[in-house]
């Protein structure tokens, strides 16, 4: 069994976990690869269950609220100075300073009055619309959350079973094959066995054929 990064092809072709016994066989294989699975656990957040989006900014960066000059100003320099509260100045009515207020002093006064009842008569609607369309548009929109919800649990079923079925078929195929790999296993070792037999013998023989070599040309034979 390999162990890398980036598994190759040789590495998938030799990848049989339901007929391999390394883990059982090697010591200490199965304590490597545990230690593999915690690193690449961690390294996925599969342990922490939080995982930041890839394109998601480490930092807050004001690029991205170029489009509202309102909000890049209420967030300059978040985090380090708190955010500023926000005006209320808008929604008081206040009357001019003194008895002898200027027209133009009345006249922003009296603008600001009809500017603020014109907004309670905005929200007046607004409620008034909610009220009588909002609940309605509630439970259309709960609806539509459930059918969602369910669509995506039957497709979470379906690929479960879906992986259930992969499995069970690749345990299957594996078991069926283990039978002749393991037959060719043991007619491969048998080969290296009878390998090593015969070159333990084309040892001996030679060994033998110098020593007769030798008391030939003591024996003045050669």
């Amino acid at each position: 069994m390999a162990f890398s990064n980036t598994p190759t092809y040789g590495d998938l072709i030799d990848s049989l976990p339901y007929i391999d016994r390394d883990l059982e066989d090697i010591p200490g294989l199965r304590e490597k690869a545990e230690s593999l699975i915690q690193v690449e656990l961690k390294e996925s957040g599969g342990l922490t269950g939080k995982v930041d989006h890839p394109r998601m900014p480490k930092e807050l960066d004001q690029d991205l609220f170029s489009n509202s000059p309102a909000l890049t100003a209420l967030l300059q320099d978040y985090p380090t100075k708190p955010l500023s509260a926000i005006d209320t100045s808008r929604y008081q009515l206040p009357m001019p300073s003194s008895d002898e207020a200027t027209e133009e002093e009345w006249k922003a006064a009296s603008d600001n009055a009809r500017a603020q009842l014109e907004h309670l008569n905005i929200r007046q609607i607004n409620l008034s619309l909610l009220s009588q369309h909002g609940s309605n548009a509630h439970l259309i929109h709960n609806h539509l959350l459930e059918s969602e919800a369910k669509r995506l649990e039957a497709a979470v079923e379906s690929l479960k079973a879906h992986v259930v079925d992969i499995n069970r078929k690749r345990k299957n195929a594996q078991t069926d094959a283990s039978q002749p790999i393991n037959r060719l296993n043991s007619q491969w070792n048998q080969l290296i066995s009878s390998t090593l037999q015969t070159e333990l013998a084309n040892t001996a023989l030679e060994a033998e054929v110098e020593e007769l070599r030798k008391k030939e040309r003591a024996l003045g034979l050669s």
